[in-house]
């Protein structure tokens, strides 16, 4: 029946992961206080950091599963003591599996219920694929503080844009050749 159906597509997702980032020529950053606000040590006009990112999930009966690594760049470009700006990119190439020979379709139901032996006509699906993807962004902060002996002025404003999926991927497990 349908429920059993049901049951076997509610399996919960399997997931792991791991990510690492770091910024070059760190030396050269510093923390000053607990809002992460970021100024540098030397006049340059930027920096570099860089992550990567590694994770796969898998779930339900037919194992749909993806296997993703991302790698990211971003830069921070400090216009003055209060302002900076920042952009990134991240590459990412992933892989996409089901194994469809668990899966059952409507057309193996006799009427009553699910029936192996009728055939289904699903003959068409990838056992996998691989895709590659793109996605950037770009961020504008401004930070002003100035303490006088009545009265605090703090302002903290921060804008930003991100766009996923620049390569505009194919996601198919069909052959629709």
């Amino acid at each position: 029946p349908l429920s059993h159906l049901i049951d076997e597509v509610a399996e919960p997702y399997r997931t792991f992961g791991v990510s690492a980032e770091t910024r070059f020529k760190a030396s050269e950053w510093q923390q000053v206080d607990n809002f992460r606000t970021m100024t540098f040590t030397k006049k340059v006009t930027g920096r570099l950091s860089a992550g990567v990112s590694v994770y796969s999930d898998r779930a339900g009966v037919g194992n749909l599963g993806l296997t993703q690594a991302n790698l990211s760049l971003a830069s921070f470009v400090p216009f003055n003591r209060r302002t900076f700006f920042s952009l990134g990119i991240q590459g990412s190439v992933a892989q996409k599996k089901l194994d469809g020979s668990k899966l059952v379709f409507p057309d193996q139901y006799n009427g009553r219920g699910y029936d192996a032996s009728f055939g289904s006509r699903e003959t068409a699906i990838r056992p996998s694929f691989t895709y590659f993807d793109l996605s950037a962004g770009a961020a504008w902060s401004y930070v002003y503080e100035e303490k006088k002996m009545i009265v605090n002025e703090y302002l903290k404003a921060y804008t930003g844009l991100a766009v996923y999926h620049l390569t505009r991927p194919q996601l198919d497990f069909f052959d629709r050749a």
